[in-house]
């Protein structure tokens, strides 16, 4: 981990939507070392595919990374015949009950003094 910190120049290595690398200072405790190819997807844990992250890139890049795990998954259980669990169906419950209706009180009178203002 601090091989890769010293490869990076303590800048952060993601990449950012418009293509561009983030660069932000990585300041310790608030980044994280990532794999660049996740282990589910094959990656290996080398330096090389290590990469430092800052936790807004991280946070990011790890919820593509589950999307993709979830389709290798999924691919995989096809293929080797495992039925995929399909979304549960939401039963209706219980029939509401009718809400008692409530009452409207009338409010209590202002008190307004002789110049119109409230007391």
């Amino acid at each position: 981990m601090v091989a890769s910190f010293q490869l990076c120049g303590g800048h952060c290595e993601g990449v950012l939507k418009t293509g561009k690398r983030c660069n932000a200072v990585l300041v310790p405790g608030r980044w994280h070392c990532d794999h660049h190819n996740p282990d589910a997807l094959g990656g290996q844990p080398t330096l090389e595919n290590a990469r430092c992250l800052c936790l807004e890139c991280h946070a990011a890049k790890t919820g593509i990374d589950m999307a993709y795990i979830a389709q290798s998954h999924q691919r995989e259980a096809k293929n080797i015949g495992v039925p995929w669990p399909k979304p549960s169906i939401k039963s209706r419950g219980f029939p509401k009950a009718e809400k008692p209706k409530r009452e409207q009180l009338p409010l209590p009178p202002r008190k307004v003094d002789a110049y119109g203002g409230r007391q």
